[in-house]
């Protein structure tokens, strides 16, 4: 008789966790569930099982995009400001815990469709003039709605001598009282 030993060796499966990149993402409304990094990500050369692996979300940015580190999901808050934003997260396997692998997510998040529509008021009397003629944000949108005056700002870009005034702060056109007869224009940017 002899004896002898045999020796085993068990190797981890590879584990492949694979960029992503979300695009079109409205800043102004935002998405709770823009995407999941797991969706792309294998281990064994299949589908990710979220239970078999854990997220550890190396970098987060601020400002309203966020990784969930228990599920993966991408989400954009209401209200986050237009640009490119980069997370990065490392995943591992559960059964072998220094099996991992790291990847990068990158959100575009696009700004909302603002629209500045022309005006046109008549029918002013230059010899009494008028206080409130009209608020050019009347038929303006932000987002394909009205506009809310405290969500934009203007900019009057031309505004023309002689008692027709375009007030930059709250929108407001006015003539004052005793304005000459014409035609006046205005220029701004919403």
């Amino acid at each position: 008789c002899d004896a002898a030993t045999v020796s085993v060796t068990v190797n981890p499966p590879v584990i492949e966790a694979n960029d992503d990149l979300y695009t079109g993402i409205n800043g102004y409304t935002g998405s709770p569930t823009v995407g999941n990094v797991l969706s792309n990500d294998l281990l064994n050369n299949a589908a990710i099982i979220a239970s078999e692996v854990s997220i550890t979300v190396t970098y987060d940015p601020p400002d309203g995009v966020t990784l969930n580190g228990t599920t993966g999901t991408v989400t954009v808050a209401a209200g986050t400001a237009a640009g490119t934003y980069t997370m990065t997260y490392t995943l591992c396997e559960k059964l072998n815990p220094g099996n991992c692998d790291g990847a990068t997510v990158t959100v575009v998040v696009n700004p909302p469709v603002i629209e500045a529509n022309d005006d046109l008021y008549t029918g002013i009397n230059g010899y009494t003039g008028s206080s409130t003629v009209g608020n050019v944000l009347g038929n303006d949108l932000l987002n394909s709605a009205a506009v809310i005056a405290s969500e934009v700002s203007i900019t009057v870009t031309y505004d023309p001598p002689d008692g027709v005034a375009l007030d930059g702060t709250t929108g407001t056109v006015t003539v004052a009282a005793g304005t000459a007869a014409g035609t006046y224009t205005m220029t701004y940017t919403l």
